[in-house]
């Protein structure tokens, strides 16, 4: 496992010095903290809504979206504390937080394009 970890993470920096790549998950707002021109996005929303969206996109009941929401979160959440210590809902972990119950994908698209572009002059 820890060497799983430690592939990965080798891995995500050295993406992330290449620029120009999105990493998601897997404590990647983490590893790269120390990059100076990463900016770190997380996306939060109501479980209704992450229901309603996964239904619509993966075909399931509500009972099967509700429970495959609740154990990827919970999921993430231990990897995140188990690995590297961290609370994975810290909103300082992050440069962008993004209500994804308040915003249009392509507004949200727009909003991180236009605050990355400006953070990482």
């Amino acid at each position: 496992s820890w060497e799983l970890v430690r592939r990965v993470t080798e891995t995500m920096l050295h993406l992330a010095d290449l620029g120009h790549v999105i990493l998601v998950g897997r404590g990647g707002n983490i590893i790269t903290r120390p990059i100076d021109h990463a900016f770190h996005v997380r996306f939060v929303g109501s479980t209704e809504r992450r229901i309603e969206r996964l239904r619509d996109f993966e075909k399931v009941s509500e009972k099967a979206a509700r429970r495959l929401i609740e154990e990827s979160d919970e999921a993430r959440r231990r990897y995140v504390k188990k690995h590297f210590k961290k609370d994975i809902a810290d909103p300082l972990l992050y440069d962008l937080v993004v209500n994804t119950d308040r915003l249009k994908d392509e507004d949200a698209a727009r909003l991180i394009a236009e605050a990355s572009m400006t953070r990482c002059r």
